[in-house]
């Protein structure tokens, strides 16, 4: 079983498009992927299980300069280099929960 994907909810957009990608990078190993699933009520995005390793890959489509903390709010730079406030949580806080 060189690759085997399982799908929780539906994949669109700019996760289908870093599927693809994860699926061509890592064709060629024995690897358990698993996509939008839910964990203790945490969603994750990405989660690749092989014999030695496990990695979790969160998403996050930014358009921007993102700047943050390991606390904290986090702000997106827009186009007129204003920074705004990201309203999506602290992202790192977010992964280092899953």
């Amino acid at each position: 079983m060189p690759l085997e994907i399982m799908i929780g909810a539906p994949v669109a957009g700019a996760e289908a498009m870093v599927l693809r990608q994860i699926c061509r990078d890592i064709s060629s190993i024995d690897v358990l992927l698993l996509v939008n699933f839910e964990v203790n009520h945490r969603q994750i995005d990405f989660l690749i299980v092989t014999n030695n390793y496990a990695a979790i890959i969160e998403l996050k489509c930014f358009h921007g300069p993102v700047f943050g903390d390991v606390n904290g709010d986090w702000f997106v730079e827009d186009f007129t280099c204003q920074k705004k406030l990201y309203t999506g949580g602290n992202p790192w806080q977010q992964a280092l929960g899953q």
